[in-house]
Protein backbone atom coordinates (compact mmCIF):
# COMPACT_ATOMS: atom_id res chain seq x y z
CA UNK A 1 0.00 0.00 0.00
CA UNK A 2 1.38 3.65 -0.83
CA UNK A 3 1.56 5.95 2.29
CA UNK A 4 1.53 9.33 1.86
CA UNK A 5 3.99 11.81 3.70
CA UNK A 6 4.77 15.29 4.65
CA UNK A 7 7.74 17.60 3.27
CA UNK A 8 7.43 20.90 3.48
CA UNK A 9 3.86 20.62 4.24
CA UNK A 10 2.64 18.88 1.89
CA UNK A 11 1.22 14.95 1.05
CA UNK A 12 3.66 13.34 -1.27
CA UNK A 13 3.81 9.75 -1.81
CA UNK A 14 7.43 8.65 -1.09
CA UNK A 15 7.00 5.36 -0.32
CA UNK A 16 6.18 2.28 -1.67
CA UNK A 17 5.44 -1.36 -0.45
CA UNK A 18 6.09 -3.82 -2.91
CA UNK A 19 3.86 -6.72 -1.61
CA UNK A 20 1.18 -4.49 -1.95
CA UNK A 21 0.63 -2.64 -5.00
CA UNK A 22 3.24 -1.01 -7.63
CA UNK A 23 3.92 2.50 -8.97
CA UNK A 24 1.64 3.30 -11.82
CA UNK A 25 3.54 5.72 -13.38
CA UNK A 26 2.90 7.68 -16.84
CA UNK A 27 6.09 8.87 -19.00
CA UNK A 28 5.29 11.06 -22.15
CA UNK A 29 6.84 12.88 -24.62
CA UNK A 30 6.65 15.93 -27.35
CA UNK A 31 3.84 13.53 -29.15
CA UNK A 32 1.12 14.94 -26.52
CA UNK A 33 2.27 18.35 -27.63
CA UNK A 34 2.28 17.75 -31.43
CA UNK A 35 -0.33 20.49 -32.23
CA UNK A 36 0.71 23.44 -29.59
CA UNK A 37 3.04 25.25 -30.91
CA UNK A 38 6.35 23.20 -29.92
CA UNK A 39 8.31 22.13 -32.78
CA UNK A 40 11.18 19.91 -31.97
CA UNK A 41 12.41 20.32 -35.26
CA UNK A 42 12.43 24.78 -34.70
CA UNK A 43 14.42 23.66 -31.51
CA UNK A 44 16.82 21.85 -32.42
CA UNK A 45 18.09 24.52 -35.22
CA UNK A 46 17.74 26.99 -32.70
CA UNK A 47 20.21 25.28 -30.84
CA UNK A 48 22.63 24.28 -33.89
CA UNK A 49 25.90 26.86 -34.08
CA UNK A 50 25.06 29.66 -36.32
CA UNK A 51 27.60 28.33 -39.12
CA UNK A 52 25.44 24.70 -39.14
CA UNK A 53 22.65 24.03 -41.42
CA UNK A 54 20.07 21.68 -39.79
CA UNK A 55 17.93 22.02 -42.88
CA UNK A 56 20.16 19.40 -44.77
CA UNK A 57 19.37 17.04 -41.89
CA UNK A 58 15.54 16.76 -42.13
CA UNK A 59 13.63 14.32 -43.04
CA UNK A 60 9.57 15.36 -43.14
CA UNK A 61 8.66 16.15 -39.55
CA UNK A 62 12.07 14.51 -38.34
CA UNK A 63 15.51 14.14 -38.91
CA UNK A 64 17.76 11.43 -40.53
CA UNK A 65 19.72 10.73 -37.57
CA UNK A 66 19.19 10.56 -34.07
CA UNK A 67 19.47 13.88 -31.77
CA UNK A 68 21.81 12.86 -29.66
CA UNK A 69 24.06 12.15 -33.07
CA UNK A 70 22.89 15.33 -34.69
CA UNK A 71 24.07 17.00 -31.58
CA UNK A 72 27.74 16.04 -32.48
CA UNK A 73 27.54 17.34 -35.77
CA UNK A 74 25.73 21.31 -35.01
CA UNK A 75 26.80 22.06 -31.31
CA UNK A 76 30.21 23.16 -29.71
CA UNK A 77 30.43 21.31 -26.23
CA UNK A 78 32.32 24.18 -24.90
CA UNK A 79 29.77 26.88 -26.75
CA UNK A 80 28.79 29.20 -23.71
CA UNK A 81 26.10 30.49 -25.59
CA UNK A 82 24.76 26.73 -26.03
CA UNK A 83 22.10 26.66 -22.98
CA UNK A 84 21.41 30.30 -23.85
CA UNK A 85 19.72 29.57 -26.85
CA UNK A 86 18.09 26.65 -25.13
CA UNK A 87 16.35 29.18 -22.88
CA UNK A 88 15.74 31.37 -25.05
CA UNK A 89 13.62 28.78 -27.52
CA UNK A 90 11.89 27.40 -24.37
CA UNK A 91 10.59 30.73 -22.81
CA UNK A 92 9.19 31.40 -26.31
CA UNK A 93 7.23 28.56 -26.02
CA UNK A 94 3.15 29.35 -25.81
CA UNK A 95 1.29 27.15 -23.53
CA UNK A 96 -2.18 26.23 -24.66
CA UNK A 97 -5.03 23.69 -22.92
CA UNK A 98 -3.92 20.48 -23.74
CA UNK A 99 -7.06 17.57 -23.75
CA UNK A 100 -4.40 14.64 -23.68
CA UNK A 101 -2.67 15.80 -20.73
CA UNK A 102 -5.91 16.82 -18.90
CA UNK A 103 -6.97 13.35 -19.14
CA UNK A 104 -4.34 11.81 -18.09
CA UNK A 105 -4.06 13.74 -14.80
CA UNK A 106 -7.60 12.35 -14.09
CA UNK A 107 -6.05 9.04 -13.48
CA UNK A 108 -4.70 7.80 -10.18
CA UNK A 109 -0.80 7.52 -11.05
CA UNK A 110 1.41 7.57 -8.23
CA UNK A 111 4.03 9.54 -10.46
CA UNK A 112 4.36 11.43 -13.88
CA UNK A 113 7.57 11.14 -16.16
CA UNK A 114 8.53 13.54 -18.76
CA UNK A 115 11.21 14.15 -20.99
CA UNK A 116 9.74 17.66 -22.06
CA UNK A 117 11.67 20.53 -20.80
CA UNK A 118 8.39 22.45 -20.53
CA UNK A 119 6.08 23.06 -18.78
CA UNK A 120 2.82 21.32 -20.15
CA UNK A 121 1.94 19.26 -16.93
CA UNK A 122 2.27 22.13 -15.03
CA UNK A 123 0.31 24.65 -16.96
CA UNK A 124 -2.13 22.10 -16.94
CA UNK A 125 -2.45 21.68 -13.06
CA UNK A 126 -1.56 25.92 -12.27
CA UNK A 127 -2.26 28.15 -15.37
CA UNK A 128 0.25 30.50 -14.52
CA UNK A 129 2.88 28.08 -13.38
CA UNK A 130 4.92 29.07 -16.82
CA UNK A 131 5.14 32.76 -15.98
CA UNK A 132 6.19 32.29 -12.50
CA UNK A 133 9.80 33.22 -11.81
CA UNK A 134 12.27 30.50 -11.77
CA UNK A 135 13.09 31.25 -7.83
CA UNK A 136 8.75 31.24 -7.39
CA UNK A 137 9.28 27.87 -9.56
CA UNK A 138 11.53 26.34 -7.13
CA UNK A 139 9.18 26.45 -4.62
CA UNK A 140 6.83 24.26 -5.72
CA UNK A 141 10.75 21.82 -6.57
CA UNK A 142 10.42 18.87 -4.18
CA UNK A 143 14.02 16.53 -3.34
CA UNK A 144 14.86 13.44 -1.94
CA UNK A 145 18.43 13.76 -1.86
CA UNK A 146 21.36 16.36 -3.43
CA UNK A 147 21.14 16.94 -6.98
CA UNK A 148 24.29 18.95 -8.19
CA UNK A 149 23.17 19.04 -11.84
CA UNK A 150 20.92 16.40 -12.99
CA UNK A 151 17.49 16.34 -11.37
CA UNK A 152 17.27 12.69 -10.61
CA UNK A 153 16.25 13.79 -7.20
CA UNK A 154 14.13 16.66 -7.81
CA UNK A 155 10.36 16.50 -8.75
CA UNK A 156 7.61 19.77 -8.93
CA UNK A 157 4.88 18.54 -7.03
CA UNK A 158 1.52 19.92 -6.51
CA UNK A 159 -0.75 19.60 -3.84
CA UNK A 160 -3.23 16.37 -4.85
CA UNK A 161 -1.64 15.42 -7.94
CA UNK A 162 1.61 13.05 -9.11
CA UNK A 163 5.12 14.31 -8.49
CA UNK A 164 5.88 15.72 -12.09
CA UNK A 165 9.61 14.88 -13.19
CA UNK A 166 11.80 16.46 -16.02
CA UNK A 167 13.89 13.23 -16.40
CA UNK A 168 15.78 14.96 -19.17
CA UNK A 169 15.67 18.76 -17.29
CA UNK A 170 13.76 21.24 -16.93
CA UNK A 171 13.57 24.71 -18.44
CA UNK A 172 14.15 27.09 -14.93
CA UNK A 173 17.83 24.96 -14.45
CA UNK A 174 19.61 25.23 -17.75
CA UNK A 175 23.12 22.96 -16.50
CA UNK A 176 20.33 20.18 -16.11
CA UNK A 177 19.21 20.12 -19.93
CA UNK A 178 19.68 16.98 -21.59
CA UNK A 179 20.48 17.41 -25.39
CA UNK A 180 23.86 16.24 -26.58
CA UNK A 181 25.43 13.38 -27.00
CA UNK A 182 27.54 14.16 -24.06
CA UNK A 183 25.43 14.82 -21.85
CA UNK A 184 23.05 11.80 -22.04
CA UNK A 185 26.58 9.54 -21.65
CA UNK A 186 26.87 11.78 -18.58
CA UNK A 187 23.48 11.25 -17.44
CA UNK A 188 23.68 7.28 -18.22
CA UNK A 189 26.49 7.24 -16.04
CA UNK A 190 24.54 8.71 -13.27
CA UNK A 191 22.06 6.39 -13.40
CA UNK A 192 23.86 3.47 -13.49
CA UNK A 193 25.62 5.32 -9.88
CA UNK A 194 22.58 5.40 -8.53
CA UNK A 195 21.64 2.18 -9.62
CA UNK A 196 24.62 0.65 -7.30
CA UNK A 197 23.88 3.07 -4.72
CA UNK A 198 20.56 1.26 -4.46
CA UNK A 199 22.18 -2.56 -5.05
CA UNK A 200 19.54 -5.03 -3.28
CA UNK A 201 17.27 -2.32 -1.89
CA UNK A 202 14.24 -3.44 -3.79
CA UNK A 203 14.08 -7.19 -2.87
CA UNK A 204 13.43 -6.41 0.65
CA UNK A 205 9.71 -7.02 0.79
CA UNK A 206 7.61 -6.41 3.74
CA UNK A 207 9.88 -2.95 3.99
CA UNK A 208 8.65 0.35 2.71
CA UNK A 209 10.85 1.53 -0.22
CA UNK A 210 11.71 5.13 -0.22
CA UNK A 211 11.16 6.69 -3.88
CA UNK A 212 13.83 8.77 -3.85
CA UNK A 213 14.58 9.31 -7.52
CA UNK A 214 12.47 8.85 -10.61
CA UNK A 215 14.55 5.73 -11.55
CA UNK A 216 13.00 4.03 -8.56
CA UNK A 217 9.61 4.79 -10.19
CA UNK A 218 10.92 3.68 -13.82
CA UNK A 219 11.97 0.28 -12.55
CA UNK A 220 9.70 -0.39 -9.72
CA UNK A 221 6.58 0.90 -11.99
CA UNK A 222 4.03 -0.57 -13.97
CA UNK A 223 4.96 2.07 -16.85
CA UNK A 224 2.83 3.58 -19.49
CA UNK A 225 4.50 5.07 -21.95
CA UNK A 226 2.36 7.72 -24.49
CA UNK A 227 3.71 10.27 -26.86
CA UNK A 228 7.38 9.12 -27.24
CA UNK A 229 9.55 7.78 -29.38
CA UNK A 230 11.91 6.08 -27.16
CA UNK A 231 14.15 6.32 -30.33
CA UNK A 232 17.42 4.07 -30.00
CA UNK A 233 19.73 7.20 -29.26
CA UNK A 234 17.50 7.68 -25.50
CA UNK A 235 20.53 4.79 -24.39
CA UNK A 236 20.27 6.45 -21.14
CA UNK A 237 16.24 4.73 -20.66
CA UNK A 238 17.21 1.80 -23.14
CA UNK A 239 19.69 1.12 -20.01
CA UNK A 240 16.94 1.50 -17.40
CA UNK A 241 15.01 -0.87 -19.56
CA UNK A 242 17.52 -3.48 -18.80
CA UNK A 243 17.96 -2.58 -15.56
CA UNK A 244 14.56 -3.26 -15.16
CA UNK A 245 14.65 -6.33 -16.71
CA UNK A 246 17.47 -7.72 -14.44
CA UNK A 247 15.72 -6.60 -11.45
CA UNK A 248 15.00 -9.36 -8.72
CA UNK A 249 11.96 -7.44 -6.95
CA UNK A 250 9.00 -8.14 -8.36
CA UNK A 251 8.54 -4.75 -10.08
CA UNK A 252 5.95 -3.59 -13.22
CA UNK A 253 5.75 -4.07 -16.82
CA UNK A 254 6.20 -1.75 -19.47
CA UNK A 255 3.36 -0.65 -21.86
CA UNK A 256 4.53 1.06 -24.78
CA UNK A 257 1.69 3.09 -26.78
CA UNK A 258 2.48 4.07 -30.72
CA UNK A 259 1.34 3.13 -34.22
CA UNK A 260 3.40 1.00 -36.40
CA UNK A 261 5.02 2.90 -39.11
CA UNK A 262 7.67 2.26 -41.58
CA UNK A 263 10.19 3.65 -39.62
CA UNK A 264 9.75 2.14 -35.88
CA UNK A 265 9.13 -1.84 -37.22
CA UNK A 266 12.71 -2.99 -35.95
CA UNK A 267 12.04 -0.76 -32.65
CA UNK A 268 8.51 -2.48 -31.90
CA UNK A 269 10.45 -5.76 -32.79
CA UNK A 270 13.44 -5.32 -30.33
CA UNK A 271 10.74 -3.80 -27.83
CA UNK A 272 8.70 -6.53 -27.60
CA UNK A 273 11.45 -9.43 -27.58
CA UNK A 274 12.38 -7.52 -24.14
CA UNK A 275 9.15 -8.20 -22.84
CA UNK A 276 7.45 -4.51 -23.54
CA UNK A 277 4.09 -4.32 -24.21
CA UNK A 278 3.28 -3.36 -27.41
CA UNK A 279 0.31 -1.51 -27.49
CA UNK A 280 -0.46 0.21 -30.88
CA UNK A 281 -4.14 -0.51 -31.17
CA UNK A 282 -4.12 -2.00 -34.87
CA UNK A 283 -3.11 1.83 -36.13
CA UNK A 284 -0.66 1.79 -38.90
CA UNK A 285 0.12 4.90 -40.12
CA UNK A 286 1.67 5.68 -43.59
CA UNK A 287 4.55 7.84 -44.61
CA UNK A 288 1.94 9.46 -46.95
CA UNK A 289 -0.75 9.99 -45.01
CA UNK A 290 -2.28 12.69 -45.68
CA UNK A 291 -4.04 13.54 -42.28
CA UNK A 292 -1.50 12.12 -39.90
CA UNK A 293 -2.75 14.49 -37.07
CA UNK A 294 -6.06 13.54 -37.18
CA UNK A 295 -5.19 9.85 -36.82
CA UNK A 296 -2.64 10.46 -34.39
CA UNK A 297 -5.44 12.59 -32.26
CA UNK A 298 -7.62 9.55 -32.74
CA UNK A 299 -4.99 6.88 -31.81
CA UNK A 300 -3.98 8.95 -28.19
CA UNK A 301 -7.30 9.21 -27.41
CA UNK A 302 -7.81 5.70 -28.13
CA UNK A 303 -4.26 4.53 -25.58
CA UNK A 304 -5.78 6.70 -23.23
CA UNK A 305 -8.93 5.31 -22.85
CA UNK A 306 -6.40 1.76 -22.72
CA UNK A 307 -4.65 3.29 -20.05
CA UNK A 308 -7.56 4.15 -18.12
CA UNK A 309 -8.52 0.54 -18.36
CA UNK A 310 -5.29 -0.55 -16.67
CA UNK A 311 -4.75 2.18 -14.38
CA UNK A 312 -8.32 1.63 -12.57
Amino acid sequence: MNESVKQNGMDLVKKINLTHSRPQVLLFGNGLTRNTGYSWYEFIENCARPDVDVKKYKKGSGFHIPNTVLSLAIMERDDPQRHKRYIDKLNSVKYVDNPYINKLLELPFDSILTTNYTYETEYAIKNGYPNLTDVSKKKYATSFDADAKYLIHTCNYFENKPPIWHIHGEARRKSSLILSHDEYARLTNKIIEYSNRRKDDYTVYGQDIHMKSWIDYFILGDLYILGFGFDFAEFDLWWLVNRKLREKADCGEIYFYEPETRDNYYKLLAMSDMGIHIESLDTKIGEDEKDKNSKYDAFYNEAIADITLKVN
